[in-house]
Parts: structure tokens; sequence; C-alpha cells
């Protein structure tokens, strides 16, 4: 009983407890979403006559996750030997393995990966330059880092002298001689440079070793070297790409019915890639090695990426056949004399009986601008052109009116079609006779005509979009200029030469996405470089913002720079 009251009379003091107690919010406050700033510094940034210590003090606007820390800091020129950290809070010691050189100046980067202990990351990175002697290098390198046409965060930029140019394992066994890494809009500054000629990269350094590891780290190629003086301060941009070294092999390939040999890879690959050197694929007769058969054309179209190919060899008879393919197709650093094999030791070639069809034709059931007046038609099987003739194909308008144009034949499967001129806010029908498409076994296509339809846009329903272009004064301006105007809504690039520093395009309404390149070796697309040999990208160019276009309205002013 006296247990029972006891209990009652703690039950009693609680409740009169929690009664009494105030009621107030949970504390805390809004969720933390900024990253660490640096406060402060020691050596102070832009000082002169620095004694020589061996020590650099870093102090945060908070604590910070040390391991983001220790892989995100370099100093250049790099000490010979390990950097050692000390914490004190939010304080950062940096102490180098030995003293300051004389009369040197020292850039501390800390890079934008750099993270508070709820992983928000810096804006920006950051630089400390100072100085044991009277002057600091006053030499700038600045750009952005793009992946998919955006910018790309927290990616390493490495800059070497570039007199290690042409050596085999630069990039992946020295360490760069300045270093930072890109903000969340992908920018990046290199200060305090001294003047000299650089060769400079971008990488994902995904272990944090601050060194390239190729193939496995994406990375992006200048456009050019970097010459830095006190008058000088190139801007140089990046397009991260990634290289698959894996080997590609044959691994199936047989004759089809329509005298094509099928060939099946160990991985995809871009028809371009095959298209461009179908030198180094080559099929042998085991009865007659002294003949080597190369593909003429190829069915697949270079902007399709696939692992099967049909390939094109003319005519070949009975018999086993080795198809090669050299590996150096893929790799231009191994050795030419390296491929992969298939043995076909059964290829029958009976006749060819089955009729070609008419594959796709471009564009078709589109509307387009009158100066795109370029048409494809590509084939299922090789056509013997000069068997079609002239008449295969009839280009009218809706009121039937015939269109005068000229026709070339790309290879054995594509026939294109250049009109002399196209109008305005009209429907096109291309009609093309069946009996006049012949294979090269002589088969026809049918007895029937096939028609196909397009339109161009009506003038009054679009808007205008001008502007000016300029370069930056060191780039070789040799090449041709490319503007290319992303639909956001179609997803259809409207691409186009410009050929002055002026330019004005009538473009649908709706919101583009602008970008440019210069093309330097005149194939009509951006090349992003090429690591071994070095071959360096083309200048390219993104515009920050989407811009809009108004129907009957002129969107002027749009003013970049090629750099």
């Amino acid at each position: 009983m006296k247990v029972n009251r006891i209990n009652l009379l703690f039950i009693i003091f609680i409740i009169i407890i929690t009664s009494c107690a105030k009621m107030e919010a949970p504390p805390g406050g809004p969720v933390d979403k900024s990253g660490p700033m640096i406060l402060s510094c020691m050596p102070e940034k832009g000082a002169i006559g620095i004694p020589r210590d061996n020590k650099v003090s870093i102090l945060f606007s908070e604590r910070v996750d040390r391991r983001t820390i220790e892989t995100a800091v370099f100093v250049s020129p790099r000490p010979e030997g390990k950097l050692k950290y000390d914490w004190d809070g939010n304080k950062l010691d940096i102490i180098l393995p030995d003293s300051f050189a004389l009369n040197a100046t020292y850039i501390v980067s800390v890079g934008a990966a750099v993270a508070d202990l709820r992983n928000n990351k810096m804006e920006q990175s950051f630089q400390l330059a100072f100085s044991t002697g009277q002057t600091i290098n006053q030499g700038k390198l600045e750009g952005a880092v793009f992946q998919n046409n955006k910018p790309a965060p927290n990616i390493t930029i490495g800059l070497y002298d570039s007199a290690l140019i042409g050596k085999e394992t630069f990039l992946d066994s020295v360490y760069p001689a300045y270093f930072t890494q890109s903000d969340k809009d992908g920018k990046y500054i290199l200060d305090y440079l001294s003047d000299g000629d650089y060769f400079l990269y971008a990488f994902n350094d995904k272990n944090k070793n601050q060194l390239f590891d190729y193939p496995d780290e994406d990375f992006g190629l200048p456009c050019r070297i970097a010459k830095v003086s006190s008058t000088l301060s190139p801007v140089i941009n990046f397009n991260l790409m990634k290289h698959d070294t894996s080997v590609v092999k044959i691994i199936s390939a047989h004759l089809t019915p329509d005298h094509l040999i099928k060939m099946r890879l160990s991985r995809p690959v871009a028809g371009e890639t095959l298209r461009s050197n179908l030198n180094k694929i080559m099929l042998f007769s085991e009865a007659d090695t002294q003949t080597i058969y190369y593909p003429q054309s190829i069915l697949e179209n270079d902007t399709d990426t696939s692992s099967s190919f049909n390939l094109y060899f003319g005519t070949i008879i009975n018999g086993a056949y080795v198809l090669k393919l050299a590996a150096s197709v893929f790799d231009v650093t191994l050795d030419s004399n390296m491929y992969s094999e298939y043995n076909m030791p059964d290829v029958i070639v009976e006749p060819d009986k089955t009729a070609p069809t008419i594959k796709s034709v471009t564009p078709s059931n589109q509307t387009i601008y009158p100066d795109e007046s370029e048409l494809e038609i590509s084939f299922s099987e090789p056509i013997n052109g000069k068997g079609s003739g002239e008449n295969l194909i009839v280009l009218t308008t809706s009121a039937n009116d015939s269109i005068q144009f000229n026709q070339k034949w790309i290879d054995d499967f594509r026939l294109k079609i250049i009109p002399e001129m196209l109008n305005w806010g009209e429907t096109y029908k291309v009609t093309l006779l069946e009996s006049l498409i012949v294979d090269m076994s002589g088969n026809r296509a049918g007895d029937s005509v096939k028609s196909f339809s397009f339109k161009t846009y009506n003038a009054d329903s679009l808007g205008i979009i001008s502007g000016n272009i300029s370069y930056a004064p060191e780039l070789d301006t040799m090449g041709i200029l490319y503007l290319s105007f992303l639909s956001m809504t179609e997803k259809k690039p409207f691409l186009r030469a410009t050929a002055s520093n002026l330019f004005s395009y009538q473009l649908m309404p709706g919101k583009y996405f602008l970008k440019g390149f210069l093309d330097k070796n005149g194939n009509g697309r951006q090349d992003v470089g090429m690591l071994k040999p070095l071959q360096f990208a083309e200048p390219f160019f993104i515009y920050p913002d989407t811009i809009k276009v108004r129907a009957r309205f002129e969107t002027a002013g749009l003013e970049f720079q090629i750099k």
C-alpha cells in the first residue's frame, strides 16, 4: 500500500512539472545549405617579402570534412615530399616538408570540392598567392568545363609546361605545375602564373590522387597552347570525354542474302569510326591470299552506334575467308599490325533474289527551312547507281510544278538530292520510281511509285535572331564557324555555317540552346581532340542563357566570343 502511494505521488509530480513547462518550438533553424567560406589566411593574399617559413594557415567559416580538404589542396611550386595538415577547430595549418624557396611566388589552391560536415561544398575554388621576394607573378588563365553541354563542377584542371608535350607518359606520371578545380557553374580561374607557354587539360580526379589516370577518368583537351603574359590572359574551355580502350573483337561474321558481310563486334562503336577507316577492314580469301578485299561502303549511317554492321565488299566467290579488323581503328597508339580476326570457312554465295527497298527518306513528313534543301535517300542494299539513271526521282510542288535538282550518290546505299531552290511555306512531294531502283544483282524494287512529302516553314510565322561574333585575339581563326540552335521543345538542332562576324537567322518561335564551334578540319562537326597522339580540340562556346524567339520579332544584340 505504501508503494502504491509513492507511485501516485511520483505521477502527480510529473504532471505538475509537465503542465508548468513552457511550450516552445523545437530548437534549430533553417537547414544549412551554404558551403564553407575562407575567412582569412596567413600569409595574406598578395603578401610579399614573406620570411622563409614552411607553414600556411587558413581559417574557415565553419568546420569542414577533413577528408575533402586533404585531396583538394595543391601548392605550387609543388614541394618535394608530402604536405602535413594540422587542425585547430576551423583553422587549418598546411605545413610544407621544407622552407619556402628564395624569391619565389607560391600559390595555394583550395578546390571547390571542399565540403562542410553536411556535405555543402564551397562556392568556388580559392587561391592564395604570396612571395618570398618583392614581386608576385600576375599571369592568368580561366575558362569553363562542360560535359554533355552542361557545366561540370569539381573537375580538376592541371597546368603543365608546354615542353612536356610529346612525352608519352607525362600526363599520368607527372603532377601538374598548377592545379585548381571548377566551381558549381563549371568555371575555373588560375591566377598568379609566371609568363610562359602552358599545356592544360581537365580531368575528373575520381581517386583524388591529383594525377590523371587514363583511361579510367573522363578528361577534356584544350584547343591550343595557352600563352600567358602580362598582356595575354587566355580563356580555355573544355568538353569532357571518355575513351573506351577495351579491345574490340569480331565475334561473328556471315554473308547475307543481299551479298553483304554482316559483322558483329564485341561492343558498340560509332558508324563514322568504321566508315572513315574502310582501308583497315580487310577480307582475305584462303584460296588466294594475295587478293585483299576492302569494303566499298557500309549500310549503317555515320550517326549509328552499333555492335553490328553490314559491309559491302563487291563481288566475292564461294570459299573460306578471313575477316580482319585493325585494332588501330579504335586506338591509334596500338601496333598497326594488331588485328581482330574471324574465320568464315563456308561462304556460299547464293543468287541474290531479294528486292531492294527504300530504307528512309530525309526529310519526310517534316517541316524544314528552305535552305535545308539537301535530301537523302537510303536503301536496304547496294544500288546500281548507273543502272538507276537520272529519272529515278521526281520533285514537285503541291501545284505539281517540277523542281530542278542535282543528284549524287554518296555511296552504294545513299543518294543525295540537292534542289536548286525551295520556297517558304510550300509543300513538296518526292516521287521515286521503284522500277529504276536496281541492286547490284539486277533485282528491281518493284513496279509501283513511292511518294514522300515535306514542307517548308512559313516565313511569317518565324522570328529573327541576330548578333555579333568575335574571337579571342590570340586564337587561330582558320576554319568554318558553325552555330547550332537547339530547340528546347523539338530537340532538333538548327546548324548553320556562318561566314562573317555578323549573323541573322529566321527561327521558329520557342526557346533555344545556342552553341558554336570553329571547324578547323572541315568535317562539319565539333571535334574534342585526341590524347594519343595529341590533337587539340576545336574551339567552341556555349551561350550561358536560353534564347527566346518570338514570331515576327527580332531577338537582336546577341554577343559572344570564340575563345
